[in-house]
């Protein structure tokens, strides 16, 4: 006979009775139970599966910082934890608030015009929703570390329910789904990556070189140097290229990166093309005099056809490329 599997649990409350709020035995009278809060509490037996990084305080505190980093775009994290929260904390209140303010203003009168022309009622619901949700990022900015910290606690150690949870931090109960979700993936995300640095430590020592290792888990040479150097695992004096050097690699071709860049191609695709990092590429556009591209403000172009309207959304689009849009797409309407 097949051993069963260990998620498997007998529930011994399954076939009792279910208990009453209002009943003789509780003395709890309907008017008492209008004015009660009611919270709901999980078994215990879905939540271990896949999370046990929550009985975890140091992969807790590695997950609550990459979330954090992840939700303010922070470029490239280092530091210890405490510095990178500081830093996320900073940026998410000095940079991500402000754009975000500026495309909820944005989107709200992107939904005025599309009220105003008579757009379709499902288009309207869609756009309502992104509004919604972009309101409830501002409300939870300058707290969404300790929401974080909360829902850790109530949902996988107290058990509550997701619209339990919601209720005490002012969310719905698909925004703490989604923290949830987040989390599990972000916690799965560092426990893969612990692993590999593991493995890449191991080949290292072995004399695999760099370039081998990140064609092997085909990541980028230098996120495999980065890792080793941070933990310490990497031997020391050898560099990130010890059989190729990255010096001179780039000599002679100045012009011709500054071409291909003046073409439209970015500076990540040209480190791919030469085999060097983007800012290497960067460095060698300050020194040839050439000005970075920015980019530039989301325009939401919409144009009315016979039956809907279609939205459009385009970077950097000038007006001609508008026109000639708008025109080609009135002709296949007609």
């Amino acid at each position: 006979m097949p051993a069963l599997p260990s998620s498997l649990r007998f529930d011994e409350y399954q076939f009792q009775h279910r208990a009453f709020p209002v009943s003789a035995e509780t003395g709890i009278s309907f008017s008492d139970y209008s004015t009660m809060h009611v919270e709901t509490h999980r078994g215990g037996a879905r939540w271990k599966e896949g999370r046990e990084w929550a009985n975890n305080d140091v992969l807790v505190r590695r997950v609550l910082v990459a979330a954090l980093e992840k939700r303010a775009y922070v470029p490239r994290p280092h530091g210890t934890d405490a510095q990178r929260l500081a830093r996320a904390k900073k940026r998410l209140i000095q940079v991500v608030v402000p754009k975000l303010k500026r495309k909820l203003a944005e989107m709200c009168k992107h939904y005025a015009n599309a009220r105003a022309i008579g757009i379709e009622a499902d288009a309207l619901v869609k756009l309502k929703r992104q509004i919604q949700t972009l309101d409830g990022q501002l409300k939870t900015a300058d707290r969404i570390d300790s929401i974080m910290v909360g829902i850790i606690y109530d949902f996988y150690h107290r058990h509550h329910e997701c619209d339990v949870v919601a209720e005490k931090f002012g969310l719905k109960p698909s925004g703490v789904r989604k923290i949830v979700f987040q989390l599990d993936a972000i916690a799965a995300e560092i426990q893969k990556r612990d692993a590999d640095v593991q493995e890449w430590s191991r080949l290292r020592a072995g004399g695999a070189t760099y370039q081998a290792i990140a064609e092997k888990f085909s990541v980028k040479w230098w996120d495999v140097y980065n890792e080793l150097r941070d933990t310490g695992l990497y031997r020391a004096g050898q560099g990130p290229h010890p059989e190729r050097r990255k010096k001179g690699r780039l000599k002679g071709k100045d012009a011709e990166i500054v071409a291909a860049y003046q073409a439209g191609e970015s500076v990540a695709q040209l480190g791919e093309r030469y085999d060097v990092t983007p800012w290497s590429i960067c460095l060698c556009l300050r020194r040839n005099g050439v000005q970075r591209r920015k980019r530039g403000p989301v325009r939401i172009l919409m144009f009315r056809g016979p039956e809907t309207v279609v939205t459009v959304r385009q970077r950097n689009a000038s007006q001609d490329t508008v026109s000639e849009h708008n025109a080609t797409t009135t002709a296949q309407n007609r």
